[in-house]
């Protein structure tokens, strides 16, 4: 059995330090870690934060792709640099329109691993999570995978409560939840996940602060 832990939206390393940190048995997992830079800096982050894994024994692999629903290439990304890049038009300060290529999750999960594997998922990718999970749900992945984090961006990327809703209900019929990931501070990995009454908490907020606009 192969341990395996696919870090999408890896930004400059964060959750990759995260996950050597904090999760048990770390050094058996071999890391997958997806994240489009146009960006020097970033790309530099992430090759350190790569090493440090390395050395704590894990088995580290970095893609310049962004996970989507399909494999394509010439894809408009839009690149904040180092925070909120998206597939998903982005309406930010500083934002570099540039042309990538996405890799389909599902066929990467079910081409390259079992399901005898043990495979963490991560996915804080900005909105085009939707996208994502539904394809794994398509294709019956989702079944592969063992554990799920991630950040739903629900009305950051126009997603109602409803659609949010309807998500995590689909997820849990395949025995799953969408357990909190934070990877801006060092607090751990822990159990708390997304419920109905979080998702309406989020959801009133950001409508709260666009009214405060």
């Amino acid at each position: 059995m192969r341990k395996v832990f696919i870090d999408g939206g890896a930004n400059k390393g964060q959750s990759i330090d995260l996950f050597i940190n904090h999760h048990p048995e770390a050094s058996e997992y071999e890391i997958h870690s997806f994240e489009c830079t146009t960006s020097g800096v970033v790309q530099e982050y992430l090759e350190e934060a790569a090493e440090r894994a390395r050395k704590a024994g894990c088995t580290v692999k970095l893609y310049d792709k962004a996970l989507w629903s399909k494999n394509e290439e010439g894809v408009a990304f839009y690149d904040s640099y180092d925070e909120s890049s998206s597939l998903l038009k982005r309406d930010a300060p500083k934002v570099n329109l540039a042309q990538i290529q996405t890799i389909q999750l599902s066929e990467f999960i079910l081409k390259n691993f079992s399901a005898n594997d043990c495979i963490v998922l991560k996915l804080d990718i900005e909105g085009a999570e939707y996208e994502v999970f539904k394809d794994l749900i398509d294709t019956g992945a989702i079944k592969h995978i063992n554990k799920i984090y991630g950040e739903l961006h629900g009305p950051k990327c126009g997603t109602s409560l409803e659609e949010d809703l309807v998500l995590i209900e689909k997820l849990e019929t395949f025995g799953h939840k969408i357990y909190y990931w934070d990877a801006s501070n060092d607090s751990g990995i822990g159990d708390k996940f997304y419920t109905e009454e979080a998702l309406r908490t989020f959801h009133n907020k950001e409508r709260f602060r666009k009214e405060d606009k």
